[in-house]
């Protein structure tokens, strides 16, 4: 693979605390998955963080949160001259739009002529909340 695309939920144990104060998301919790991540693809090759060591490793291209989601995107450093566009944001659907308990991150990049968007929601679950699924997409 040459683009690899990494998403979590429950990342944190949620409380109150946690839903409201810490909205974009555990800044530990966060580097400690992205280690993790590194040091699985160090198998394959060196990954060195925002920078290219040769062209068949991998690059981080971004790390983002909210809440107990995370979104990471690492990339072979040949293909890192080609990316452009890089667009990420979160959407805090609980508790009327304060709480990022529920709700999505998505990140968006152009590699070439090739455009890609990957997002990870979590949102309402059980069929009595199917209404509210649909009017947070």
């Amino acid at each position: 693979a040459d683009v690899l695309v990494v998403a979590v939920q429950e990342l944190v144990d949620l409380g109150p605390r946690t839903m409201v104060l810490n909205s974009a998301g555990d800044e530990q919790r966060q580097a400690a998955l992205e280690d993790r991540v590194r040091q699985a693809l160090d198998g394959i090759q060196n990954v060195p963080t925002g920078q290219a060591a040769n062209g068949s490793g991998f690059t981080q291209i971004c790390g983002f949160g909210m809440v107990g989601l995370a979104l990471l995107v690492f990339m072979r450093n040949w293909l890192r001259p080609y990316i452009r566009d890089l667009y990420i944001d979160r959407v805090k659907t609980g508790l009327d739009g304060i709480g990022g308990n529920k709700g999505g991150i998505c990140a968006r990049f152009s590699l070439g002529n090739f455009t890609a968007c990957f997002v990870n929601v979590h949102l309402a679950s059980g069929q009595n909340a199917v209404a509210e699924r649909s009017q947070h997409m």
